[in-house]
């Protein structure tokens, strides 16, 4: 294979698999970070992948179509587990949440934000909840209301957060 053809080869696959990560980000409106680490994932998983294709049997955009795909459908079934078991919230990875460095500041945190969750008015309070596993557009489309008045209660939730923190003037 020639270094001309593997490098048409290579902006195929980069090619497919940008078009994939564009069609999930859409759908679930990741963060600039995670869009970045869904693309890397594709590709590390599906590079070992190219060892399978057989040019006689098909052209690899085809080829490289099907198996990213697979390989996001997979990926997003782990994304999901992982927001239903906590590892994430909000697109955030959790250890980047935490200061790994001070377990009683993560705990006094994790008591302030759960004094501040119960503190809030019912409506505000349901939100929180449900922002834990869902985006703003997943909660507005199922209270049926718009995503700026869900993005105005966040902004409510945020504001009393930083009251609590002290963070704001």
């Amino acid at each position: 294979m020639s270094a001309e053809r593997a490098a048409d080869d290579l902006q195929i696959v980069l090619e497919v698999i940008r078009k994939r990560v564009q069609v999930l980000s859409r759908r679930n409106r990741f963060t600039p970070a995670d869009r970045e680490e869904l693309g890397q994932e594709l590709f590390r998983r599906f590079w070992p992948k190219m060892a399978g294709f057989d040019p006689e049997r098909g052209d690899l955009g085809g080829y490289a179509h099907v198996a990213v795909r697979r390989l996001s459908l997979n990926l997003m079934r782990e994304w999901n587990r992982r927001v239903r078991e906590g590892v994430r919230a909000g697109g955030i990875p959790a250890d980047q949440l935490a200061d790994r460095s001070d377990p009683l500041a993560d705990a006094i945190r994790a008591a302030d934000l759960a004094a501040m969750i119960r503190s809030l008015p019912p409506p505000l309070r349901e939100l929180a909840g449900e922002l834990r596993f869902k985006n703003a557009s997943q909660v507005a489309r199922e209270q049926r209301i718009t995503r700026s008045a869900v993005r105005g209660m966040i902004r409510r939730i945020a504001h009393r957060w930083s009251e609590i923190r002290g963070e704001t003037d």
